[in-house]
This record gives C-alpha cells, structure tokens and sequence, in this order.
C-alpha cells in the first residue's frame, strides 16, 4: 500500500516539477540571461553547468548566485561585465538562482 501511494505521489507531482523547471527556465530567458549564458557551453560568460559546479556546494551558493543577478559583477568568470538586474521580483531571482544550481 505504502508504494501503491508512493508512486501515485510521485506521478501527480512529476508534471509540476517539469513546469516549474520549465518556468525557472523561462525566467532566465525573459530576462535575457541567454544572450551570454547558455545552459552547457560558455559563450560570451561561463555556462550554467559551470556556475552550478563553483556555487552548488556552497551553502551559501544561492545567496551568491542571487547577489551577482541582482547587483551585476565584473570579471568573476572572465573579462565581461554582467549587468545589474533590478527588474526581476525577489521571488523569480530566487527561483532562477535555485535553478541555475540545480544545472550541474
């Protein structure tokens, strides 16, 4: 029985952890982070993956990560600037720092 509802649990909840992915994702788009950021291979900034690997066991990693989208930084990874993003809400700069981490 305890399976039985076990994997019903996990059934019903898949969909919404795609969605949220989905939308953590979308929230990196619509806030260009995808003009110099991809989720595997550095472009003009470090991947995804790389800033996951350097912030992912930090027990401070996502105030780290949220702290650089929110107040911009110069050479953390390399020579270019990244902006200051002040538009996003502080529930959406949570949840993209969340999901940049879970990128390894």
């Amino acid at each position: 029985m305890k399976k039985i509802t076990l994997t019903l649990a996990v059934a019903l909840l898949l969909p919404q952890l795609s969605q949220m992915t989905q939308a953590n994702e979308q929230i990196a788009r619509d806030n260009q982070c995808f003009k110099c950021h991809s989720i595997d291979v550095r472009k003009k900034a470090p991947s995804f993956q790389a800033i996951a690997r350097e912030f992912g066991s930090d027990k401070n990693g996502i105030q780290e990560v949220s702290t650089v989208i929110r107040k911009g930084v110069r050479s953390l990874f390399g020579a270019e600037k990244m902006p200051a993003n002040t538009r996003m809400s502080d529930a959406e700069l949570q949840a993209l720092a969340t999901w940049i981490l879970q990128q390894k």
